[in-house]
């Protein structure tokens, strides 16, 4: 199975194999523009060849996590585009303590203009606020519907609604109707 890139130099959309993924290879389509294309030693060229601006969010094009910021190697050290992106425009890294966080809520977004540092509980309060945190029934095996009666079913000492048992009737583990019932988690609910 092959897989497609694109050439830094010009731009054009090109297959290799994964084995190929050497060095520069999979950076550029042919021999001509690894010759002219941009030198390692210039990672700010680089960098911005890989955005897409737009009047707006500049989006990031190259590769990226699983939720969706990007992933940039420099020297073997890979940063998150938009803290790199903050290096660029500021010509320093975030201090200890200090977040770069996202003004747009847009998490491949690169333009200074919308980024801006903050701690990280400010980042998680901006986080919460704007409902981009993860809460209840996502990722979860149960619903809000089904805590709430694991809740009003639990009777400690009973045979009937043990947390054994209600871990058994819902489908998860002792330990997670455990933590329902002490509400050390859904404790929003």
């Amino acid at each position: 199975m092959k897989v497609t890139r694109y050439c830094e130099t010009c731009g054009k959309k090109f297959e290799l194999y994964p084995s190929q993924l050497k060095s520069n290879a999979g950076r550029f389509c042919s021999r001509k523009c690894t010759k002219t294309g941009i030198k390692p030693s210039d990672p700010a060229k680089r960098f911005w060849s890989k955005v897409n601006k737009t009047e707006g969010c500049w989006n990031w094009t190259g590769a990226k996590h699983k939720f969706g910021y990007g992933a940039f190697n420099v020297q073997g050290k890979v940063y998150t585009t938009h803290v790199y992106s903050w290096f660029l425009a500021h010509g320093h890294f975030p201090p200890k303590g200090k977040e770069v966080m996202h003004l747009c809520d847009n998490p491949s977004c690169v333009n200074p203009n919308h980024l801006k540092l903050g701690t990280h509980r400010e980042n998680m309060i901006d986080c919460f606020l704007k409902g981009r945190n993860s809460k209840g029934e996502m990722k979860s095996k149960l619903t809000e519907d089904e805590v709430k009666a694991i809740r009003a079913l639990y009777k400690p000492y009973s045979k009937k609604y043990s947390s054994y048992k209600l871990a058994q009737i819902f489908k998860v583990s002792h330990q997670n109707i455990s933590e329902i019932i002490n509400n050390n988690s859904w404790k929003y609910i």
